[in-house]
């Protein structure tokens, strides 16, 4: 909310994305591939966390090829098969790309929060 109930800008918010670009300015990876690398982490399968981040099996077996691809590293090892399905998990690499951007995420909410306040109090006069 960017001010007091009845200010002109009640109902507006800021908003913003974050995401990792090549030197051509080509985004490689964004929130929702970093989004899909949680849902691995806590689901321990590549397809629930296809499933929980609401896109297909092979669309997120695409991004973590594409990003691992353009990274020049494995994001996560996947187990085949069993009784129960196979398992993935994050590697130490995917897992320090994944707390370094939680980490960053939180920083810049919280920043953000303090500059977007101050912003609508300069505007909501």
């Amino acid at each position: 909310m960017a001010g007091k109930k009845g200010s002109k800008y009640y109902n507006i918010f800021m908003a913003y994305k974050i995401c990792l670009n090549d030197v051509n300015k080509n985004e490689l990876i964004n929130e929702s591939s970093l989004e899909l690398l949680k849902n691995i982490y806590n689901q321990k399968s590549l397809v629930a966390a296809a499933k929980e981040s609401n896109i297909t099996f092979r669309t997120a077996w695409n991004k973590i090829h594409t990003m691992e691809k353009h990274l020049g590293f494995k994001l996560i090892i996947s187990e085949r098969g069993g009784e129960n399905g196979g398992l993935s998990y994050l590697t130490d690499d995917g897992l320090n790309l994944l707390n370094a951007y939680l980490e960053l995420r939180t920083k810049i909410d919280n920043s953000l929060k303090n500059i977007t306040k101050k912003f609508f109090n300069t505007i909501n006069i």
